[in-house]
């Protein structure tokens, strides 16, 4: 959708390259490779024809998106800009799916004709995950915003379909032939390009690595909070919808949504959620936030749309469930594996076993989300501003590190012009909001790994890159909620990763349904285990981080396209189940 509206915008800039937007009386559009294959039950026809007329992925109602794209395709009527008309329906958008550029199978490129069809203006554009969008000028390893002036990077995602180009910024994605090298910035004082770095920084200040996060931020510490909040919140209001929403999912498979049977059952069977109901609760969360994913609602790419519910899954469980005095949790004061006697790690501080939620019948209070009651997701304000923001996090393609999210105290980013280091935080409290502030915090440093060194596109290296990399961000981030070293961190990411190499992206019908719904619960799963596995040891393993990142990159390279989102091979092919797409 920002594709396209970034395209419309062009035509209308003062400085655009290219004619006023009156000028425009014909379009063409064009879908490559993956997009193209999997576009219409990934809904991007519908997100193209939003996006010409320049809607905001962060505010636009899911509903108006299916009500809007409706009334074009029956007046073949789009109002370009927003303001000019020109003749355009869904059924005119032209799918390549066998052919795909050079870089990057996610594709798709608008055309503008005058009425004497002379072309006015012609631009590309790649989808490269997670909501990330580089356009043919920019360089793979940019992070220049193509969504205007408050859009900087999605945090709540306008529709559910992990390929509908929804999202902004400039992503560093690639994982082929001419990829560029991931970039440090070098005013940011704690910059880290790969995870052994980014421990060595955890060791030398004794911090975490939401703390390494928190010391590159540049904006003030409140406005980041309410952001990473504001995720958090959408987080809670999508499942909130799902377990609300019974009957079957468009697409034509008549996938009948469970969530709300699910979300019954298990407030029967256990009202007060008591831990023996730990895994049935987070595989509810991440079905729910799935089945709204496939339905065309509103949720978080985290890292990505078809991985979405992962993260949100294992957040509930550190909230709800996370045992902080379990065997295998540090003493304050514990170091990392790799200090050789150094400085000591910054401790999370004693935690209790309460369980407390923010929103919904889903987090246990009664206080209604502000989406449910105006209608209107409003984009977490640091991951919209366009502030540059340093690393880039791959969940809001910013990296945020509110210093006052986990004390409450503004702690001024001097260093990036002084050079002083900035004190981490010394307390740290058991509440809901602050332990959602570190978990986003710390997936978020680990998912730029990913998303620099590797990609997180299921076209380029199949569903490893979406389910796998949102695994091992939950399995870092609840990692460190536990209480771990930061090489306890690194380790349960790198075995969350390990264990979902090669990981095919199949999906039926080109739908993120099956496998997608399932593969995002088992996946939660998966990363609760590697983080409880890495809390038995002590940080001290064979394989790392960067080794698993590169490994799942190259198997990427090596995987054939028809399991790449293509909808042409594994699960895609090789079941009877029919699909009738005309009702996408």
């Amino acid at each position: 959708m920002r594709a396209a509206a970034s395209f419309a915008r062009s035509l209308q800039a003062p400085d655009a390259r290219s004619p006023v937007l009156e000028s425009v009386a014909a379009l063409r559009v064009e879908l490559f490779g993956s997009l193209a294959a999997t576009g219409v039950g990934h809904g991007t026809l519908r997100a193209v024809l939003l996006g010409l007329g320049c809607a905001d992925p962060a505010s636009v109602l899911p509903e108006f998106v299916a009500e809007r794209a409706a009334d074009i395709d029956a007046s073949g009527v789009l109002l370009l800009g927003g303001s000019h008309a020109v003749p355009f329906a869904s059924n005119e958008i032209v799918l390549k799916p066998l052919t795909t550029l050079p870089r990057h199978p996610n594709a798709l490129r608008f055309t503008a004709f005058d009425a004497a069809r002379a072309v006015l203006a012609e631009e590309t554009y790649y989808s490269v995950g997670g909501g990330f969008v580089v356009h043919e000028g920019d360089a793979l390893g940019s992070d220049e915003s193509l969504g205007g002036e408050g859009s900087r990077g999605p945090s709540a995602d306008e529709r559910g379909t992990e390929g509908d180009v929804a999202a902004t910024a400039a992503g560093t994605a690639g994982g082929g032939e001419g990829r560029v090298a991931p970039r440090v910035e070098p005013e940011h004082p704690f910059a880290f390009d790969t995870s052994a770095r980014l421990v060595e920084l955890c060791d030398e200040n004794g911090w975490a690595f939401s703390d390494v996060m928190l010391a590159n931020e540049k904006l003030p510490a409140e406005e980041v909070r309410r952001g990473l909040l504001r995720i958090r919140d959408v987080m809670n209001e999508c499942v909130e919808s799902s377990i609300h929403r019974a009957g079957v999912l468009p697409g034509g498979l008549d996938v009948r949504r469970r969530a709300p049977a699910w979300f019954r059952q298990l407030s029967e069977a256990g009202p007060e959620r008591g831990k023996e109901f730990w895994q049935e609760w987070v595989g509810l969360i991440a079905l729910a936030v799935n089945e709204e994913n496939a339905s065309g609602g509103r949720v978080v790419t985290a890292p990505t749309n078809g991985a979405a519910g992962i993260i949100p899954a294992v957040l509930y469980y550190a909230t709800h469930f996370a045992d902080r005095s379990a065997p295998g949790t540090p003493t304050r004061g514990a170091t990392s594996a790799a200090d050789d006697g150094g400085t000591a790690h910054h401790d999370p501080g004693d935690r209790g076993d309460t369980a407390i939620a923010p929103t919904s019948a889903i987090t246990g209070t009664a206080s209604a989300p502000p989406s449910a009651i105006t209608g209107t997701a409003s984009a977490p304000p640091s991951a919209i501003t366009g502030t540059a923001i340093a690393p880039p996090s791959a969940i809001t393609g910013t990296a945020i590190a509110p210093p006052s999210a986990i004390t409450g105290t503004a702690i001024a980013p001097t260093s990036a012009i002084t050079g002083t280091a900035i004190a981490p935080p010394s307390a740290i409290t058991d509440s809901p909001d602050d332990i959602a502030v570190r978990f986003l915090l710390t997936a978020g440093a680990i998912g730029t790994l990913y998303k620099n060194n590797a990609s997180i596109s299921g076209a380029e290296v199949g569903c490893q890159g979406e389910v796998g990399s949102a695994c091992s961000m939950a399995a870092g981030a609840l990692a460190e909620i536990l209480g771990a070293t930061p090489a306890q961190v690194e380790n349960a990411a790198e075995i969350a990763m390990e264990h979902n190499l090669g990981l095919t992206c199949d999906p039926i019908g080109g739908l993120v349904q099956i496998p997608c719904i399932e593969r995002n619960a088992m996946g939660a799963t998966k990363a609760i285990t590697a983080a409880k596995m890495a809390m038995l040891g002590d940080g001290m393993h064979h394989v790392s981080l960067d080794e698993v990142i590169t490994t799942m990159r190259l198997t990427g390279l090596d995987m054939q396209s028809k399991y790449k989102e293509t909808a042409l091979g594994g699960l895609a092919t090789s079941t009877r189940i029919s699909v009738n797409l005309t009702e996408c």
